[in-house]
């Protein structure tokens, strides 16, 4: 499923929850709980109730009034003055970069035996309690940052600002530098 672009909406939360309308005569309802936006992802926690199919609700626990709650994510991004989304489920392998949902989502979702939606659910959890340095702070990375070391100091000149303790030069490190880093 690819990228659908339009005009920019004046309000995206009201274009996400949008999204979620089904049609009509649909046989369940959809109701959207919690919509958090993370960067430039919205994660949303939807209920879906009514004359649920087997193949809709497979690998998940329903809840003991019948319905089931799951995660829907849209991605967006702004390109050539124009809009663009593009919606995927927990349950179909969202990338490592994706998997930031917020823990008040994560707490709403049913039961699931399905492993791409474990693996989202482990990832964002795991996103949700890295350590997360002050200013100040010294880390070091899992991985050696090439020609800059392991060993950093935060400083406050931006989020994702530190300086290299090998060459003295200021770094901006991105999640993927940071992911497994310890606070020294």
């Amino acid at each position: 499923m690819g990228w659908t672009f339009m005009y920019p909406p004046r309000d995206e939360k009201a274009e996400i929850l949008r999204l979620h309308e089904l049609v009509p005569d649909a046989p369940y309802t959809c109701e959207v709980l919690r919509i958090p936006r993370v960067n430039t992802i919205w994660y949303c926690a939807v209920r879906y109730a009514g004359d649920l199919k087997d193949s809709l609700v497979s690998g998940y626990t329903l809840d003991p009034d019948g319905s089931v709650v799951w995660c829907s994510i849209f991605l967006t991004k702004r390109d050539r003055g124009e809009w663009g989304y593009k919606g995927i489920t927990e349950d179909m392998a969202p990338a490592p970069q994706h998997c930031k949902c917020p823990a008040g989502v994560l707490k709403l979702l049913s039961p699931t035996t399905n492993e791409h939606a474990l693996d989202f659910r482990r990832r964002s959890l795991r996103w949700n309690s890295r350590p997360r340095p002050k200013v100040g702070d010294r880390i070091r990375t899992a991985v050696e940052v090439s020609g800059y070391g392991r060993t950093f100091t935060k400083r406050n000149l931006g989020r994702s600002v530190y300086e290299s303790e090998k060459t003295g030069q200021l770094v901006r490190l991105s999640g993927y530098w940071l992911d497994g880093m310890e606070i020294i």
